[in-house]
């Protein structure tokens, strides 16, 4: 008030600058302008665990993604019926609920799901501004993956694993199994997933999973395989022959695997196709990606291999 701004949580975090996480770790901004008497006060039944989702959302950077979330939360909120949305639209608001229910949605259905999210309307109002916010200082320019299948991942997007585990039909409201190791076959889609930590510690891995994974250029990576895939594995001969085999590698890569006590979202650098491999058992692996790496993944991923 003293500023003589509209309570708004962009001119909040503009004026004060401050980081979105300093509200998020501690509540909510609706919570925090109930408490300093500037809106109304509020009962939303899922407070808790609706204020955590929205801290978990605060890495999304694709605006194409997040304008769909808006667009389809307000529609849904104007009576519009969920069963009306495209397929590619229940994919980002399915992607979207399970964030925004911090990982354990209540319902068995996006239907659910939604129903149930819309019972607290000061969140769904808040995920608008939060999301429009996103919007607002994202500077990531994003791409459709070239995939035979739909995806409503954004190449240059950022998502957490299971976000990307949901994208992918791996995970779904009914069936959430958690995905610890950091390379994963879906057969049903004939696609590898290599999830890449860059910066990696002796506390969180093991000398066994110490990989060597950099960006040679803006479109060379260098990846290790897990230590027990040998050139003449199966799983070995499909890094090789993916495109032969009609195989999609997808690679998504974080410089940290925690911060501020969460986990670190990965960064989608989309399809890639095999080019060399030295080794066996780890493989070293050059893979040529299909987008180029934007300039501030690469400044980071080249100086932690020089480091």
């Amino acid at each position: 008030a003293e500023t003589g701004l509209q309570p708004t949580l962009r001119n909040f975090i503009t004026y004060h600058r401050l980081e979105l996480d300093d509200i998020y770790r501690k509540g909510s901004w609706s919570r925090l302008c109930a408490k300093a008497g500037v809106k109304e006060n509020f009962q939303d039944p899922d407070e808790v665990l609706l204020s955590k989702g929205l801290r978990r959302m605060c890495h999304h950077n694709s605006p194409w993604q997040l304008n769909k979330m808006i667009e389809g939360l307000q529609a849904l909120k104007s009576g519009y019926p969920i069963t009306k949305f495209s397929n590619q639209e229940r994919s980002i608001l399915t992607l979207f609920a399970f964030t925004l229910w911090n990982n354990r949605p209540p319902g068995k259905s996006l239907a659910e799901n939604i129903n149930r999210l819309l019972r607290n309307p000061t969140f769904v109002k808040e995920a608008v501004e939060l999301a429009s916010f996103l919007v607002e200082r994202s500077d990531a320019i994003v791409h459709k993956p070239d995939l035979p299948y739909p995806c409503p991942l954004s190449v240059h997007g950022c998502y957490t694993r299971d976000e990307i585990m949901i994208a992918l039909g791996y995970l779904t409201f009914e069936q959430r199994v958690a995905v610890r190791e950091g390379v994963k076959y879906l057969p049903e889609i004939k696609t590898d997933i290599l999830f890449i930590t860059l910066n990696k510690t002796e506390k969180d891995y093991s000398p066994t999973t110490m990989y060597d994974d950099y960006a040679l250029d803006e479109t060379h990576f260098h990846w290790q395989s897990q230590s027990t895939t040998s050139e003449t594995s199966l799983t070995g001969r499909r890094y090789i022959n993916h495109q032969q085999q009609g195989s999609n590698i997808l690679l998504f890569v974080r410089e940290v695997k925690k911060q501020n006590n969460l986990a670190c979202p990965y960064f989608f650098l989309g399809p890639a196709n095999y080019v060399s491999h030295t080794g066996s058992k780890p493989m070293s692996i050059i893979w040529c990606l299909q987008h180029p790496m934007p300039g501030r993944l690469l400044r980071t991923t080249t100086r932690l291999a020089a480091a």
